[in-house]
């Protein structure tokens, strides 16, 4: 994966992993157990989490 291929919530998690940072796309109050309800805009593709690691 380029990294000029990469969501914003792409990017989040790119500059917060080397810095070993969390990244939370939690609104307050949210349940986690409903992150596929979420949307695009706060998915990270596998090949993101890959690209990290």
């Amino acid at each position: 994966m380029e990294t000029d291929d990469m969501t914003p919530a792409e990017e989040r998690v790119w500059r917060a992993f080397p810095r070993r940072q969390d990244v939370d796309f939690r609104a307050a109050g949210e349940d986690p157990a409903r992150g596929a309800d979420w949307g695009p805009d706060r998915t990270v593709r596998a090949a993101a989490v890959r690209a990290c690691c």
